[in-house]
């Protein structure tokens, strides 16, 4: 007669370990970096589990001492986040990787702008999109003020959004401008 053997009690399991190996030289020939894979790899599990903490270490070639072989070592690094990325998704901006402050409102603005695929929205449309209802002339100024709060958050990235005159406002993006979706962000990690 066999015995089977009562299986151990494991703790619960916090997370995994992905590594990677590919040279900094092998993902250029590739036509990319380290960085981007990391980046595309975060904001691919940041859309399928928003509430998951990511941590990214780098292996960094140690020199050899004589008679002995190269080590690895561990240098923690964040992924590059360089220039303004829109996430429309988790509803959040960042700029070289620095949450952009903004309202609610001012996003919804960038939002209902960025979906405008460059065609210039008026006043009108972009009060009844962010606000609801109809504009008066009386309120519409309120476009223009929270217009001018969002380019001063964006810093010199501000310029994307453009008047265009007697027709309104539209987001044109500038090189180093993401915006990001859902689908978007699992699209750039695969």
């Amino acid at each position: 007669m066999t015995l089977n053997p009562t299986p151990a009690k494991t703790p619960p399991l916090r997370g995994f370990v992905l590594s990677v190996s590919l040279t900094e030289e092998e993902a250029r020939r590739a036509g990319t970096s380290l960085d981007k894979i990391a980046k595309a790899l975060r904001y691919q599990l940041s859309a399928m589990l928003p509430a998951a903490s990511t941590e990214f270490t780098y292996l960094v070639p140690r020199p050899a001492q004589r008679g002995s072989r190269p080590r690895l070592t561990v240098a923690h690094r964040p992924p590059s986040e360089d220039g303004l990325i829109v996430d429309l998704r988790h509803e959040q901006a960042r700029i070289d990787g620095a949450d952009v402050r903004r309202s609610p409102r001012e996003f919804q603005l960038l939002r209902v702008l960025i979906a405008s695929a460059h065609s210039p929205l008026d006043r009108g449309g972009l009060f009844e999109a962010v606000w609801g209802g109809s504009t008066t002339p009386g309120n519409q100024r309120i476009i223009d003020v929270t217009i001018r709060r969002l380019r001063s958050r964006l810093g010199g990235y501000g310029a994307t959004i453009r008047t265009v005159r007697g027709l309104g406002y539209r987001f044109d993006p500038l090189p180093g401008v993401t915006v990001l979706t859902a689908q978007e962000a699992v699209d750039r990690a695969s």
